[in-house]
């Protein structure tokens, strides 16, 4: 698979760049949001979507199964089917930067376990799973 970001000058429109993405043979790609324009580029290809929810947006995850499932119904349902989801990211290298990250460490599991109960009540557990993404930094501590 490929990261899509999108921190970068001149970078192509979405429909540009998942056509590059896919030219090059890539069958899975990574986006570090829900970006909607990026996921209606992805609608219909053969590319397989891991998203994400931003850092930002734990504290809405993490407060109730129903905010989790608003998030879910704005986010990702409005691109399903035509948009191949199967994982859903909660949070970006959150173990990493304790000085700004954190006050949000305690927020992560409440807001993947949130998460996975609103995929669950909408039928997609089997469909979309939930992870988080650790950098390698916070491996580096050995006991």
């Amino acid at each position: 698979g490929i990261n899509y970001g999108l921190l970068g000058d001149d970078l192509p429109p979405p429909e540009q760049a998942v056509a590059l993405i896919k030219s090059m043979g890539f069958g899975q790609v990574k986006i570090f949001d829900s970006d909607p324009n990026i996921l209606n580029a992805l609608a219909n290809t053969s590319l397989r979507v891991v998203m994400a929810a931003t850092n930002e947006e734990l504290e809405t995850l993490a407060a109730s199964p129903a905010a989790a499932a608003e998030w879910l119904d704005q986010q990702v349902r409005p691109h399903l089917p035509a948009a191949r989801i199967r994982m859903i990211t909660v949070g970006n290298e959150l173990l990493s930067h304790p000085e700004i990250n954190q006050p949000r460490w305690p927020l992560l599991l409440p807001a993947m376990q949130n998460l996975q109960e609103a995929l669950q009540a909408a039928g997609l557990n089997h469909q979309i799973k939930v992870s988080t993404c650790i950098a390698m930094d916070a491996l580096n501590v050995s006991y």
